[in-house]
């Protein structure tokens, strides 16, 4: 805590702001609000929702509420990581210039005295974009989600086998709801929003007591599985669909069931009633729709869809005129007196979990598979924005209040609400910076450390700035995703795409020097180049392993069981489609042909390789567990660790002597590379680790997440030196050859460049090169060469330098040398880097 404030105590900070606004003291109350220091010490001492809620002390100033906005935005992250406070608002307020938000911006970078990660470009969300916050809280994914109908609290339920009560002003979590046995798969509320009846896997509705928060009363219904449930808008009744193809109709006041209808062919998944309570709109997995008189309990008529699947949510107009159904991968809008479909609503790539009408029935928001939501225009049947944010499957949508609202359910566990207001919806060129328009699977940062290359979902690959954050080309030519991006030491740019097609590109023009084609290999994975920049490895990987390392059929009327053996299925079928070869393709650069593949005997896809500095040990990870180390001189495979869980990223240290892992599961290994020993695990993500970078200096690794977080980890004693959480699931991340630049980039197109402060570097471990050619004689001489990554200038010294520390000659600064060399010929190198010919014709000569 600021010692400025340090005599300030809980009470202090949560009413000091009060007592400035009761008299009236607003000039006062300004100043503290805009004070960083003030706002870091509260922090500290309470929470930030309490912080958040002080900014509506004072109305009508635009800095506090850019102020207030960002803070609500990084909520979530504060609230379990507070270290993060200076982060998140540089994130998010550096596009913004005025003299009073550039003094609190400059304020806040000075008070930081700890070690954090500082962003060089506005690249989280905004204030003026359509997210507004995000709620955390559930151990497991969401599954369904209700507004009270006055519009203040918000019900979600969960795979966690809970349901949770949230306030829409404070954000709070009012109470959480146990009971249930298994996932929690619907959720309705009554009329007067007192109470609420859930739907569960375990074969039971229960109903709760929002108020009181705890469970009134349980309805068992024997073996058949409840999926979903809505009650009549006059409170009597509540319907739920079963997993036995029935729906069954309950008594609210008598609590029993009073009448089961049969019609359907498979399981009920969606179902709501017309507001004058009469008839119950049911949807299955029969891929039909059904209406029913709730008094006689007839079946009035069927419509079948005009997609197959199953039908995952229905939502009714308010005019009760219209259905609006998921089905598939689309929206389907029925008129209900005409039994007519009147139009589909296209757009989505995956599965379309729920749906949701706003109060005056003009606009539709959907939710998918696709980690997305869709806002669309009802009337005239187009799609209006994509709100991206959620790093997993999105599978609720409820719309608040009056409709510019909505709150949405994730599989990952996580709430957001959305503005979805026209001036915000038609707004989509809020973000400052240049960005891609679909998820960045890969970075790379030039040997020079000046440019960061990002390749993408979109097809393209995008060269910055590393210094300015500034765009400066765009490089398009392939055809398909572009899934992995590497750099030569002369600046040249390698990418990968999931069609196995690889290019060359010249840095400074965009322009393609050559393609290549790796025929067989399925669908590219990953890339990277040898240290003497004439040969690449490639190796293909899932062709769903970019977006998500396992399909995600997480649809809200899925059983947990069924979900599972989808998985398996849907797997087994897509790789029994793509070549499953698992091998390493090595192929010769400046000659573009293959020169070696290597069969792992990896018995599942290879997710990541590298190699060690001196180019003798290759390694490979993948789904099947385990990580293979090979001798890439005789391509020999040394020896196999076993993980428990699946090995989705590599990586291994300057000084060749470690292998880190990162796994399905979250958690990082270090590994002897020798002895294949297990030496450290590391945990603290709560998702899958989706790329893993050693520092230079070998002192630390960086993390990336889907969880959307960065982590600087101290490789010695396995603590997390600095974090940093973007607000979606990161795919990528490198550094820049000193170690104090990170570039990541993420699922919503960003590409985050962070600058790592108040965290000491040791000397970057930097690997020599032989000195066997003179003048097209082989020798072998007593001297090697090494490139200075500061300086970009070629030392020879003597092979007895090796393992130690040294200054450069040249500018002075310290590398420290490996103990090995790399068997090739350092003068290539070196005339490529060098910009100076007279340079080069002096190190030619001797």
């Amino acid at each position: 805590m600021s010692q400025r404030y340090a005599f300030f105590d809980g009470y202090g900070f949560r009413h000091f702001l009060v007592h400035l606004a009761r008299n009236k003291r607003f000039e006062q109350l300004r100043e503290l609000l805009l004070t960083f220091e003030w706002l870091q010490a509260k922090l500290a001492a309470i929470d930030v929702n309490a912080i958040i809620n002080d900014y509506d002390l004072l109305s009508g100033d635009t800095n506090l509420r850019l102020v207030q906005s960002s803070l609500q935005l990084s909520a979530h992250v504060l609230t379990k990581d507070k270290a993060q406070l200076v982060g998140q608002l540089l994130g998010r307020m550096l596009s913004y210039h005025s003299p009073i938000i550039d003094q609190f911006l400059e304020q806040a970078k000075r008070c930081e005295t700890a070690q954090w990660l500082r962003p060089l470009t506005p690249s989280l969300g905004l204030p003026n974009e359509p997210l507004k916050y995000t709620l955390t809280g559930h151990d497991d994914a969401i599954w369904s989600v209700v507004v009270t109908p006055d519009g203040r609290r918000i019900i979600s339920t969960s795979k966690d086998n809970t349901l949770k009560v949230w306030d829409v002003g404070s954000r709070e979590n009012l109470c959480t709801l146990k009971g249930h046995k298994d996932i929690v798969c619907a959720v309705a509320v009554t009329p007067d929003g007192q109470r609420a009846i859930s739907a569960s896997d375990d074969c039971t509705l229960k109903m709760w007591d929002l108020v009181q928060g705890v469970e009134l009363y349980t309805l068992d219904c024997l073996e058949s599985r409840m999926k979903t449930v809505a009650v009549t808008p006059d409170g009597r009744w509540a319907i739920s669909g079963a997993s036995d193809n029935t729906l069954k109709i309950l008594n609210l006041k008598g609590k029993q069931e009073v009448r089961v209808l049969k019609g359907h062919k498979g399981i009920v998944s969606a179902v709501t009633v017309t507001p004058d309570s009469r008839y119950a709109i049911s949807g299955s997995w029969d891929s039909t729709l059904k209406m029913w008189d709730l008094k006689s309990g007839k079946e009035l008529f069927s419509l079948t869809a005009g997609q197959k699947g199953w039908v995952g949510w229905i939502a009714l107009t308010p005019d009760g005129r219209h259905a609006i159904s998921a089905i598939a991968d689309r929206i389907e809008v029925w008129d209900l007196k005409s039994k007519k479909l009147l139009h589909t609503l296209a757009g989505h790539r995956l599965v379309v979990n729920a749906v949701a009408v706003t109060p005056d029935g003009r606009r539709v928001i959907s939710a998918s598979d696709d980690n997305t939501l869709k806002v669309w225009d009802l009337e005239q049947g187009n799609e209006l924005c994509t709100l991206k944010g959620h790093t997993f499957a999105v599978t609720a949508v409820a719309v608040i209040g009056d409709g510019s609202q909505v709150i949405s359910g994730s599989g990952d566990g996580t709430l957001k609400l959305w503005d979805i207001s026209a001036d915000i919806v038609c707004n989509e060129n809020t973000q400052t910076l240049p960005k891609h328009s679909e998820s960045v699977w890969g970075v790379a940062v030039t040997a020079d450390g000046q440019h960061a290359i990002s390749a993408s979902e979109d097809t393209t690959l995008k060269v910055w700035d590393v210094e300015s954050g500034k765009k400066l080309l765009t490089l398009s030519g392939h055809n398909n995703e572009v899934v992995a991006v590497a750099t030569t030491l002369d600046n040249r740019i390698i990418s990968a795409s999931s069609d196995g097609e690889i290019r060359v590109w010249n840095l400074k023009t965009g322009k393609t020097l050559s393609t290549l084609r790796a025929e067989g290999v399925g669908c590219l994975k990953s890339i990277i180049v040898t240290s003497d920049g004439c040969h690449i490895l490639f190796n293909s990987g899932s062709p769903f392993s970019t977006g998500s390392p396992f399909p995600t059929l997480t649809n809200r009327s899925l059983s947990a069981e069924w979900e599972s053996q989808s998985q398996k299925e849907f797997r087994a079928k897509v790789m029994n489609q793509v070549n499953k070869s698992y091998a390493i393709k090595i192929w010769d650069l400046e000659h573009k042909k293959e020169l070696h593949t290597l069969a792992t005997k990896h018995s599942d896809w290879i997710s990541s390789i590298a190699l060690t500095p001196d180019g003798k040990r290759l390694i490979t990870a993948s789904w099947d567990r385990t990580i293979k180390v090979w001798d890439f001189e005789n391509f020999v495979e040394l020896y196999t660790l076993k993980d428990e869980s699946w090995v989705l990223a590599v990586a291994v240290t300057p000084d060749g002597q470690k292998v880190i892992s990162g796994t399905r599961s979250g958690m990082l290994v270090i590994w002897d590379i020798k002895t294949g020993r297990k030496l450290r695990t590391l945990e603290g993500h709560s998702r899958e680790i989706r790329a893993i970078v050693v520092t230079p200096d070998g002192q630390q690794v960086i993390s990336a997440s889907s969880d959307g977080s960065l982590r600087l980890w101290n490789l010695q004693n396995g603590e997390v030196l600095a974090a940093f959480n973007a607000d979606g699931a990161i795919f990528a991340c490198a550094t820049t050859p000193d170690g104090k630049t990170i570039v990541a980039g993420d699922e919503l197109g960003r590409v985050h460049i962070l600058c790592l402060e108040n965290i000491p570097t040791n000397p970057a471990i930097i690997t020599s090169w032989n000195d066997a050619l003179r003048k097209g004689i082989f020798t072998f001489r007593s001297t090697v060469a090494y490139g200075c990554p500061y300086c970009r200038t070629w030392p020879k010294i003597q092979k007895g330098a090796l393992g130690t520390e040294i200054p450069c000659p040249n500018c002075g600064r310290h590398i420290q040398l490996n103990p090995f060399t790399i068997q090739g010929d350092w003068r290539p190198i070196s005339k490529a880097w060098s910009s100076a010919k007279n340079k080069w014709l002096k190190f030619l000569g001797g």
